[in-house]
C-alpha cells in the first residue's frame, strides 16, 4: 500500500514537471485485449474475464475511499462504488491499447506509439508516463532489461 502511495504521488510530481513533454490520450482508448475496462461496472468485469483468483476490500488513502481489489492471473482492477476505476497488468497473456503493446514487448514498441513520453522519460525510473486528456488518471508502462515488465492506470 505505501508503495503504490509512493508511486502515485512520485508519479503525480513527475507527470507535473513534465506535463507539457508527455504524449496524452483518451482515455476511450484503453483497451485491454480489445475491450474497454476503465468505468465499466463489475458485472461487465466478470463476465469478461470469470470470477477473479481472489477478491479483497482495498483501502486508497489518496481518495480516503475503500473499494475491492479483483485479482485474476496477470491482473488486478480496482473497482469503487462498483465501477472499475484502476488496474495493473502484468502477464502477457493481455494487449493494452495496441495488439503489440504486451508484458514482455521490447520498450521499442512505446517509443513508437508514444515517441514524446519515451524521449522525455526520467532517467531515475525505468518507466514513461501518459497522461489522459478526459479524465483525472494517468498510464505509467514500467520496464525491466529493456522489455515492459507492468502497465498501470492510476489516479492523481
Amino acid at each position: 500500500m505505501k508503495k503504490i502511495l509512493f508511486l502515485t504521488a512520485f508519479f503525480f510530481v513527475n507527470c507535473f514537471a513534465v506535463a507539457q513533454k508527455t504524449n496524452s490520450i483518451n482515455s476511450s482508448l484503453l483497451t485491454i485485449n480489445e475491450k474497454k475496462y476503465l468505468g465499466e461496472n463489475e458485472a461487465f468485469l466478470i463476465n469478461s474475464l470469470g470470477n477473479p483468483i481472489s477478491k479483497e476490500n482495498y483501502f486508497f488513502e489518496m481518495d480516503d475511499q475503500y473499494a475491492v481489489k479483483y485479482k485474476y492471473n496477470g491482473i488486478v482492477f480496482y473497482v469503487s462504488e462498483g465501477v472499475i476505476n484502476s488496474f495493473e497488468i502484468t502477464s502477457n497473456s493481455f494487449t493494452f491499447i495496441k495488439h503489440d503493446i504486451k508484458i514482455g514487448s521490447s520498450i521499442e514498441v512505446l517509443k513508437k506509439y508514444f515517441p514524446l513520453s519515451f524521449n522525455n522519460r526520467s532517467t531515475r525510473q525505468e518507466g514513461i508516463i501518459l497522461t489522459l486528456t478526459d479524465i483525472d488518471k494517468f498510464v505509467v508502462f514500467e520496464w525491466s532489461y529493456w522489455k515492459v515488465s507492468k502497465i498501470s492506470v492510476l489516479d492523481y
